[in-house]
């Protein structure tokens, strides 16, 4: 087959208005049956394969996960998460990366499943902000994470407190100069009375670590990339400032404002982005994709002026909100209580 097919794309979707298109299993659709999955190719979707099967008659080599599974497709890079949720996740069990599982042949098969397919552009933004309300909440009970009152932290001397996190990559996309640019963010955040910041690599980070670093964060900034899902884990409302590597504007294509989008998805303000002015021209000025290639895994440089006044600007703005939402009144019970997960 050539070019890109939906995900069971023989089978009648539900859809309902304002909600996002699934399919579930098992269903009338499916005939009773269940879903399973042999996805062990990284890079090409057509390698891998899907077959629906009666409960009782399923071979040997199979894997049954027991429970619901939420399984999310996409047609994109196989290999790249943030691409899309490219697992199958079990609220209150464990992660499966589908993708990547080593020394299993057999397929995997679901006792139940919803699969989501065309993303989740159909659903509305209320029903989009519940839906990542869900996963935020889910992967926090998860980790063993309840951070009540998180938004009316305080210091010794009641001054709210402000949690920038500076999450750093290494190779693609990475800064030329990490050290100094953690020092730009410091000198800013050590201004104003109440910031804290903290600086990760986010390579070194397990699934829990990303979930506990970003639940107690306000400021996120990070260079462009897939740690930027992280995002979904901070509460709705906080910032994210993202950084880009010389050429992407002009080659990189809409895909580049992917992070844009999920900030809005999941209720988080996107404080706009940095691109790095400095880098050697394309030698193919009119084959974008060619010049993308030579961009995509580029170095993200620095501004110190220009860093020092987006950092002071952001962590004022969180600051000012922060006051005004102490000084509307003492928190209730309610408000605490709002605060809690509830999934």
């Amino acid at each position: 087959m050539t070019g890109n097919t939906w995900f069971m794309s023989s089978l009648n979707a539900t859809y309902e208005e304002g909600e996002a298109e699934y399919l579930y299993f098992p269903s009338n659709a499916s005939k009773g049956r269940i879903l399973c999955i042999n996805a062990h190719h990284t890079s090409d979707g057509t390698k891998n394969s899907y077959a629906l099967a009666w409960p009782g008659t399923l071979p040997e080599s199979a894997t049954l996960l027991k429970g619901l599974t939420y399984v999310s497709d996409t047609y994109y890079s196989y290999d790249n998460l943030s691409h899309g949720f490219n697992t199958s996740w079990k609220p209150n069990s464990e992660m499966y990366e589908l993708r990547n599982s080593k020394g299993k042949t057999g397929p995997y098969c679901f006792e139940k499943a919803v699969v989501m397919r065309h993303d989740l552009g159909r659903m509305v933004q209320e029903k989009t902000l519940k839906v990542l309300d869900l996963l935020r909440c889910k992967a926090r009970e998860f980790c063993d994470l309840n951070p009540t009152g998180r938004g009316t932290e305080v210091n010794e001397r009641g001054v709210p407190i402000i949690r920038l996190t500076l999450l750093m990559r290494r190779g693609s996309r990475s800064f030329r100069n990490a050290s100094v640019v953690a020092d730009i963010f410091a000198k800013e955040c050590a201004e104003v009375e109440g910031c804290i910041m903290h600086v990760a690599q986010s390579e070194e980070l397990s699934f829990c670590d990303q979930v506990r670093r970003m639940t107690y964060t306000d400021i996120f900034a990070s260079p462009h990339g897939q740690q930027h899902t992280n995002m979904i884990f901070m509460d709705r409302g906080s910032s994210v400032m993202e950084f880009f590597p010389y050429g992407w504007l002009e080659h990189a294509g809409i895909g580049q404002y992917v992070y844009h989008w999920m900030a809005e998805q999941s209720g988080m303000k996107h404080k706009g982005e940095w691109r790095d002015p400095v880098g050697k021209k394309c030698p193919y000025p009119k084959q974008d994709l060619e010049c993308f290639f030579i961009y995509k895994d580029g170095k993200v440089g620095h501004n110190e002026t220009y860093f020092a006044e987006w950092a002071r600007k952001v962590i004022n703005q969180v600051r000012v909100s922060k006051l005004q939402q102490a000084s509307e009144s003492i928190v209730s019970k309610q408000q605490v209580r709002s605060s809690v997960c509830e999934c």
